[in-house]
């Protein structure tokens, strides 16, 4: 059972001085605030621990936009600031961090309202417009401030603590830098009581600190770290991201009854994919940089594959995922102005001789020809063009960037068709493109997941597109 430095009391409190008219907290933000300040049991082996705070490395919650944040991170601040001042010859020294001050103040505005707005706080303490609160007793060293991140080694010098308690709230992890954090976790490291709260939502492919804090926590989950503390709503990859059970997955406040589905829906039906997929569904990834979004990718989508009179003498492409796990065939050709693309087999732990060993067979039967990434699978086209003699072209980065943009193109204008097959279906949301002097480029390091099917398929296309082949008969892999 969980035991916790928050008590009923404490939320009654929250409830009563923090929370607006009429309202108080949802039961999960309850269950989270309580667990965020989970503490050891009194019965706990080493005794110098009982009672202290369990997850002093630091909690990291991910949450999406639209479930109160802000107040959960500014009702745990709340709760913190009382009871580190309680604590008799405690220094306490609370620091709300964003990256600019401006968004600090934000997450401030929230905690300070109750000191502004009830009488009986208001005669204990004092606010400073944006600098800080304070108490009134001169006999009590305390004070919250704001702080910005944009010069991290001013923050490593600020002895923060809040005995028992959160003494630092880092808000919007997916802008921050990693030294940013490392000087935060100078300034609580010794102190033997507080720790540090990291809120956010998900991030994008340039969220570094966020992915490797999130590493961190998944490894905390597994049990080596046991004083992280991670938690995490989102909705898994296998849900629609308009799958009214994956948007209860991610978002509590639905899950719990307070907003509808519908209202989710309703709210964000403007917003782009990429920004639905990170804020509402908390998500990682999802970012402008998304190769294909999902309309223009279903836009796209038909019933049928390569028709069978035209098969042979297609393009079929392969590539594999970087640590080896699959390797994705798709076949292309162009037909009446159109390129039709379909996935032919998706390997499971594939390897250089095995690659080579299917496609001999298919271009012994099929007269196919084949392309590929040059330096992702060198032995398997050179073994192609040298030994077996089958026709293979080998792209450079260059010219994945030319295919990356012109298969683009042929989306847009309508001028390409696929069957909608699974494996790209789930693919497409994780491939992102990155920068490439003037042009961009499919980026298997930047994507969140597996692109194996999408390249496959870039390739194919641009290949067909630019290559005038002859017609025939069926394709399959055994």
């Amino acid at each position: 059972m969980l035991v916790s430095a928050v008590t009923d009391k404490d939320i009654a409190l929250v409830n009563r001085f923090y929370m607006g008219p009429d309202e108080e907290l949802d039961q999960w933000q309850v269950e989270l605030i309580k667990a965020v300040m989970e503490v050891y049991p009194p019965d706990w082996p080493v005794e110098a621990l009982s009672g202290t705070l369990r997850y002093k490395d630091g909690v990291l919650v991910l949450v999406p936009r639209q479930v109160g944040k802000t107040t959960i991170a500014g009702a745990i601040e709340f709760i913190s600031f009382f009871k580190s001042i309680a604590v008799q010859g405690s220094r306490t020294n609370i620091g709300i961090v964003a990256q600019q001050t401006t968004n600090a103040k934000v997450l401030f505005d929230r905690f300070k309202q109750p000191f502004i707005n009830n009488n009986a706080l208001e005669a204990r303490f004092k606010v400073t417009g944006y600098r800080g609160v304070y108490p009134r007793d001169k006999k009590l060293v305390a004070e919250c401030k704001v702080h910005a991140s944009d010069r991290p080694e001013k923050l490593q010098s600020i002895p923060f603590n809040s005995e028992g308690g959160v003494a630092l709230t880092l808000d919007e992890l997916h802008l921050q830098k990693l030294e940013t954090y490392t000087a935060l976790k100078l300034g609580i490291q010794a102190q033997r009581n507080t720790t540090m709260l990291m809120i956010s939502t998900a991030g994008d492919e340039n969220s570094h600190t966020l992915h490797i804090l999130q590493q961190y926590g998944e490894e905390a989950l597994l049990g080596q770290h046991p004083e992280f503390g991670y938690f995490r709503w989102y909705s898994p990859d296998q849900y629609d991201n308009f799958d009214p059970v994956g948007i209860k997955l991610a978002n509590p406040a639905v899950a719990c009854g307070r907003l509808s589905v519908a209202k989710v829906l309703d709210s964000n039906r403007m917003i782009p994919e990429y920004e639905f997929t990170r804020y509402i569904l908390n998500r990682n990834g999802q970012s402008e940089n998304v190769y294909l979004r999902a309309s223009v990718f279903a836009n796209a989508g038909g019933d049928e594959g390569i028709p069978e009179e035209d098969r042979q003498r297609c393009v079929i492409a392969v590539d594999r995922t970087s640590n080896w796990e699959y390797a994705t065939l798709v076949a292309a050709r162009k037909i009446d102005g159109v390129i039709h693309v379909e996935l032919l087999a998706q390997i499971k732990d594939p390897t250089s001789p095995n690659l080579v060993r299917i496609c001999k067979k298919l271009y012994k039967k099929y007269k196919c020809e084949f392309v590929m990434d040059a330096a992702m699978l060198k032995d398997v086209w050179t073994a192609l063009r040298e030994k077996e003699r089958v026709p293979v072209e080998f792209y450079n980065t260059t010219q994945i960037a030319n295919a990356t943009s012109q298969t683009y193109a042929l989306f847009a204008d309508d001028r390409l068709v696929h069957v909608s097959d699974p494996i790209m279906v789930n693919q497409r949301k994780h491939a992102m493109t990155k920068a490439l002097g003037e042009q961009y480029v499919l980026s298997v390091k930047d994507s969140t997941g597996d692109i194996d099917s999408i390249r496959a398929m870039v390739l194919a296309a641009h290949k067909a597109e630019t290559t005038e082949r002859n017609k025939p008969s069926v394709i399959s892999v055994q």
